[in-house]
């Protein structure tokens, strides 16, 4: 029971402090964007919102105002809002500010982002899951079971995952996901 109100408390705290980084980000991105260069989508790049510290929660250091990497956010044909033509100011002002929010400040901030990679995951009951960081003995909490996934996006297959060609993509950040249809 005192790991399940832990993950509460945890979830709590991080729900409200990223719900105050959206709000404020939703009014500091668009003084934060760069010139938007458009191009074909054929080929992403990266590109991040202009370097001063102020802006440094809001960038997103691994897919950068473009969106994902993989091009999903631009060419799966199912990202919202789908009036918005793609690769301009607007749609990346919508990822960074709306679809993305604060991105670095959720992952890569020491007590908010949970580096898996110095981490174990381990199943604490039933569906409630932590990653345990090996220095400090913290535990970033997550509940996940067929239409729910609430906490940090760790899984038990983190414990064997090499982080060598992609480092980035250790950090993990909390999510709250509720699925009514299909699973998660």
């Amino acid at each position: 029971m005192k790991h399940y109100l832990a993950a509460i408390t945890q979830w709590t705290v991080i729900l409200f402090l990223r719900f105050i980084m959206m709000v404020l980000g939703v009014f500091v991105v668009p003084f934060a964007m760069p010139n938007v260069h458009p191009f074909d989508g054929t080929k992403w790049r990266l590109q991040r919102l202009k370097a001063k510290k102020i802006f440094d929660p809001f960038d997103n250091p691994r897919d950068g105002i473009y969106g994902d990497s993989r091009l999903d956010f631009w060419n799966t044909g199912d990202q919202f809002p789908k009036w918005m033509a793609d690769h301009t100011w607007l749609k990346c002002y919508w990822w960074m500010a709306w679809r993305n929010p604060c991105n670095n400040f959720s992952r890569y901030y020491k007590h908010i982002g949970c580096d898996v990679s110095k981490c174990v995951v381990k199943r604490i009951s039933g569906n409630l899951y932590a990653a345990i960081d090996k220095r400090t003995g913290k535990k970033y909490y997550n509940y996940i079971s067929k239409n729910v996934w609430i906490g940090y996006k760790v899984e038990m297959k983190h414990n064997t995952t090499s982080w060598i060609s992609d480092p980035m993509k250790a950090y993990k950040d909390c999510t709250f996901r509720i699925r009514f249809k299909g699973e998660i």
